[in-house]
């Protein structure tokens, strides 16, 4: 195993550029469809980074301790890391998903996607999350029932150890499905779209110009979240199901390409989007003045008192 300190540096980072292009979306006020989308999978890039961060700090804290072995009930109840990372990764498999199929509607079922709300996507953001945490705990209680939750497994509380064969390979096999899905939608909607961009080229619309200019910037967006889904997350571990049915673990920096690579295509759309861009600098703007104005307040209330001017004094005792 390589040295923990890159692995933590990458984990920070990971939640620090995830953080910041959450704060920016969340500040745009005029959101669209898919910007709910593509929060919800900032929040899910934060997780994997809280929950890397988290796994490497246990693991130089249970390095320096002289505990070897502990009970798998007792990693089960400690493994807060796991619940980060499973949940992270099973919502982010959710999220690039739902953005295919956004795509795919939209272009082939515009009338239908018209229909369809703001409201209804932060739903689907709702229950992305929930189905996921759904899936981690059928997952972590299946060891309760097909194995001996008073093992003695390493302190470090490996996810192979911790979890069934068969809850990683579900694991695994879902995570693939899902994956394999959303590049299949995405086909399609590309291949709809140039279609159907190449029978309209004729009509002289300016609005569904425009609107198809939008749509195919919106398929380049989703077209680089799953490029680098495919190089980081699908490759490996289809490599891994081929190789080997037993599920083998990927190794420690390709397990960081996937969410090193999603955060930073996240923060580049924000800065890259005119709409989140002027969001955050207004709020900026804003918060600058805030500050400012409670400095000034502060200045005045700690400023001295002003001097007495005491040759005036003098006079005015005299006078008396």
């Amino acid at each position: 195993m390589l040295s923990a300190i890159p692995f933590i540096i990458a984990s920070v980072f990971i939640c620090v550029i995830s953080g910041l292009s959450l704060t920016a979306l969340k500040s745009c006020k005029n959101k669209r469809k898919q910007d709910n989308f593509i929060s919800g999978l900032a929040t899910s890039c934060l997780m994997l980074g809280i929950g890397h961060c988290i796994m490497w700090t246990r693991k130089i804290v249970m390095k320096h301790k002289s505990t070897t072995v502990i009970p798998r009930r007792q990693c089960m109840l400690e493994s807060a890391h796991h619940f980060f990372n499973k949940i992270g990764e099973y919502s982010s498999a959710g999220f690039i998903l739902l953005l295919s199929v956004d795509r795919c509607i939209a272009i082939l079922l515009p009338a239908l996607y018209q229909q369809f709300t703001v409201n209804n996507c932060r739903q689907l953001v709702i229950i992305n999350f929930a189905f996921s945490t759904l899936i981690y705990l059928i997952t972590l209680l299946m060891p309760i029932y097909l194995s001996d939750i008073d093992e003695l497994i390493s302190a470090h509380c490996l996810y192979s150890e911790i979890f069934t064969p068969r809850g990683r390979k579900l694991n695994s096999i879902l995570i693939l499905c899902m994956h394999y899905a959303s590049v299949l939608l995405f086909i399609v909607a590309a291949s709809a779209m140039r279609y159907i961009q190449r029978r309209q080229q004729q009509l002289q619309n300016t609005i569904r110009q425009l609107q198809w200019k939008l749509e195919k910037r919106l398929i380049n967006v989703v077209f680089i979240l799953l490029l680098s889904t495919i190089v980081t997350s699908v490759l490996p571990m289809t490599i891994a199901r081929v190789e080997s049915w037993n599920f083998k673990s990927l190794k420690d920096i390709a397990e960081y390409l996937f969410p090193v690579l999603l955060s930073l295509e996240i923060a580049i759309y924000c800065i890259v989007n005119k709409r989140i861009r002027m969001s955050v600098l207004q709020l900026f703007n804003g918060e600058m003045r805030r500050i400012t104005m409670v400095r000034k307040v502060f200045t005045r209330s700690n400023a001295p008192p002003p001097a007495v001017d005491t040759t005036m004094a003098t006079v005015d005792h005299q006078l008396a």
